[in-house]
Order: C-alpha cells, then structure tokens, then sequence
C-alpha cells in the first residue's frame, strides 16, 4: 500500500471517531449498524499500522484542523466539528491508537469525549489514571495543563466548520424530535455572508471536499454557499439572503427520518427504497412546520425542492401547488451539486457536463433561475480548480473576461490573483479542463491538486 492509500485510511480512522460520537447520541445501545460501523473503523486502523510499518496511529489536533504525521487532514477537519470541539474543550492536543486498539476502546473513548462529568479525566494530573480505569489500554491522549492559546483557525475553515456544524446540529435535533438551532443558523449564515462578500472562492473551495457523510451535511453546505452566490448575484438585499441561506441549509432536514440502512446504500436504490427516501420532502416540511419562529419559506423550500416549476415531481400535493420562486432556485443548485457530486453509485460529473445536462431538460427548472445560475457561477464555478494549458493547476477565485479566461490564483506560486490570459507570463495561458472534485485537495494556505 503506498504513502496516499494509508494516508487515507488515516482519514477514514478520522471519520469513523467522529460516527462513534454521534451514533452513542442518536442510536440506542448495542445498535448492530453502529457496532458494525465501530468494527469497520478498527479494521481500517490495523490496515493503517500494518501498511506503514509502525506501532500506532497518532492524530494532533491544533488551529481547528486534525493532522497525521504532520499533514493536514482537510475533508475530516471540515466534516468533523463535533468531534474537533469536544477534544478542544478538553485540550486535548494528541490521540494515540495503538496496534491492538479494539472497538470497545473506541467506544468508552467516545462516551468520555460525550460525558461532560467526566471533563476533569483529560486534567494532565489524571489523564493516565482515568484511561486505565476504564480500560483503555490501547488508547492514550496528550493535554495541555491550561488552555493554550491556539493559533488563528483561517476565516473560511471556521465559516464552514459553522455551517456544517449547525446542519449536522440540526439533524440530530430532529432525528430525536428536539427543537432545532435556528438562530445559530442564521447566525451561521450571517458569517457566510460577510466572508463570500470578500472572497467567496476560499470557502466555496472548502465547499468541493466530497464526502458521503451523516445527515449529507456537505451537500447541504454547498447547495447553501451556491444559492446565496446566485441570489447575491442578482442583488437580492441582506435580509434575503439570510433566508435563502437558510432554507437552503434546511432544504434536506427531512433525511434525519429517513433510516439509515437505506441512506447509506451503497448502491441504487430499490422501489421500495426509493418512496422511503422520497418521503424525506414530506418530512422536512412538517419538522420545520413544527419549529417555532420558522420561516415558511424553509417550509416551502423543504417540501418543494424536488419540483419542477410546473409541480412534477415529489412529493404529490394534496391541492394544486406551485413551487416559490426560492424553492425553484434550491432545486437548481441541488440538482447541480448532486450532479457534480462523486457517489458510490454513480460517477461525478464536471461543472460544464452537470450545465449541459441540466440545459438538455430544461423543462424541470426554471429558466430565469438556471440563466442567473449560469450567469453567476460561469463554466468554471468560483472555487473549483482547474488544469491550465501550460500544465499548472489553479483555483477559480472570479469571472474573467472570456469563459476560458477565468481569474484563478496558480497553485503553489502567490497567493495574488492573477488574471490567466492578461500580458505578461500568463499571457498565451488559457484553461484547458475543469478538474473534478477527487482531483483537487486544498492544504494549508497553499492550493495543492493531486
């Protein structure tokens, strides 16, 4: 197994901690699923310490972001908040699994992370004590004596981390039937806002990490960052744009009661399977309906956004029902972020495939809403990265003069933007693919794609 594969389990390992955590809050004791999930992510660390050689795992967690062998680990730091701010609460600055580390282990270690009696465990005085006393002889932790004082978490890592937060938040409010966190929505919303009007490509760049995660959180993260660059680029004011980030945030809270054997599939999806996920619109609606002080245009955008803008689709409405003008555009920017979207069982597609797909059945969006979707995002989305003609490799960062002459910033050189196609080096450079998203990783303030 190469350095990139086992690089990868690692973030696999990551990923499963942070299902541990939310599986003892969501699924009740002894659930087969979550100790299947339990064994599965064992399994991937004996993986890990049999490719490289070595004895152990160790994780070091610092400025929000989670790092193996010094490299940071992007999509887990984004996806796993939960995780992240439970050990930063109790600076917890290192994990250490080593050969032997049983699923059991990871069990207790998630219930001490979930126990908020038991924050003085990680005190340095007690950390060895505690560990050993609950039977955690495979796993081992460095804390710091006293809060530290971490270095500044980047602008866009923390405006996602916020965003995913409240979304994953969200789902496990509704799967137990709790209210949900509207105001930290919106105020989540609120910073997205003020970050994407400076520089919207970093976060819509943290945007392109693909994942299959619980509750679809990323997908909803980046139909919300979509549908807030649409709408802002048709001058909707401040106060809308709260709401249409919001909505959009919300527009698939109906899959916390979907169950999770037919959410996870790893393949399509059988007739029955497919009512039960479709069934999600109906949910999402009378959870919202539910909430206090919600805003009915989430309701509407919930229950609507797998219409097209003549009622064909899902769910069939009792009465005659036209989808809102915000629910005709969530559907375009969910349609085209589950088209470019990498899934088991199906392959991603590249922005200019998902466009011409979408333009081929033009009769299931609206087309005022597809234009100023096409308008606002280009053939080259702001965020994604692309191949340029001399071979290097960059970062949309805005819309150029031409379609292939998009401002990007070049991998590996400044960090100022440069205009592909302007006199000077870049002069005869033009944009010769759109990457998909496997094809690009960002680290660190550096864009690298491999």
């Amino acid at each position: 197994m190469n350095h990139h594969a086992s690089h990868a389990d690692a973030a696999r390992f990551v990923r499963g901690l942070d299902e541990a955590l939310l599986d003892l809050e969501l699924l009740p004791p002894g659930d087969p699923e979550a100790e299947a999930r339990r064994d599965a992510t064992v399994a991937v660390l004996s993986r890990y310490i049999e490719a490289r050689g070595v004895l152990e795992l160790e994780l070091h967690f610092a400025a929000g972001l989670v790092k193996v062998d010094g490299e940071p680990l992007i999509e887990q730091s984004l996806r796993g908040s939960r995780l992240l701010g439970r050990l930063r609460a109790r600076n917890v600055r290192s994990l250490r699994f080593e050969r032997g580390t049983t699923a059991r282990e990871l069990r207790t270690l998630a219930e001490l992370l979930l126990d908020e009696r038991q924050v003085d465990a990680f005190s340095p005085a007690n950390l060895g004590a505690a560990f050993l006393r609950l039977g955690l002889t495979h796993v081992s932790a460095r804390c710091e004596r006293r809060p530290g004082v971490e270095s500044p978490r980047p602008d866009a890592v923390r405006g996602y981390q916020q965003l995913a937060a409240v979304v994953q938040d969200n789902h496990i409010a509704a799967a137990r039937g709790d209210e949900l966190e509207l105001a930290d929505t919106s105020g989540a919303v609120e910073g997205a806002m003020r970050w994407m009007a400076t520089r919207p490509s970093d976060l819509l760049a943290l945007a392109s990490y693909e994942d299959v995660d619980r509750f679809t959180v990323g997908h909803s993260v980046r139909v919300a960052l979509l549908a807030m660059l649409v709408a802002r680029s048709v001058g909707v004011d401040d106060e809308m744009l709260r709401l249409v980030g919001s909505a959009a945030l919300l527009h698939d809270i109906g899959k916390s009661k979907v169950p999770s054997s037919i959410l996870f599939k790893r393949g399509r999806l059988d007739d029955d399977e497919w009512r039960a996920m479709s069934e999600h619109t109906r949910h999402g609606a009378e959870i919202l309906l539910a909430q206090k002080g919600v805003h009915p245009s989430a309701v509407g955008v919930a229950f609507s956004h797998h219409l097209s803008p003549a009622g064909a689709g899902y769910p069939n409405a009792v009465l005659p029902f036209m989808p809102s003008s915000m629910s005709r555009l969530v559907r375009v920017c969910d349609v085209f972020e589950a088209l470019t979207a990498m899934r088991p069982y199906k392959p991603e597609l590249t922005p200019a495939e998902a466009l011409a797909i979408m333009h081929r059945n033009r009769a299931d969006f609206d087309q005022r809403w597809l234009h100023a979707f096409v308008a606002a995002i280009g053939a080259y989305p702001v965020g994604s990265f692309v191949e340029l003609t001399d071979g290097r490799f960059a970062m949309v960062v805005a819309h150029g003069p031409r379609a292939n002459r998009p401002v990007v910033r070049v991998v590996g050189g400044e960090l100022s933007d440069a205009v592909v196609g302007v006199p000077g080096e870049l002069e005869d450079v033009g944009v010769l693919r759109g990457l998909r998203r496997s094809e690009s990783v960002v680290a660190g303030p550096r864009l690298l794609v491999g």
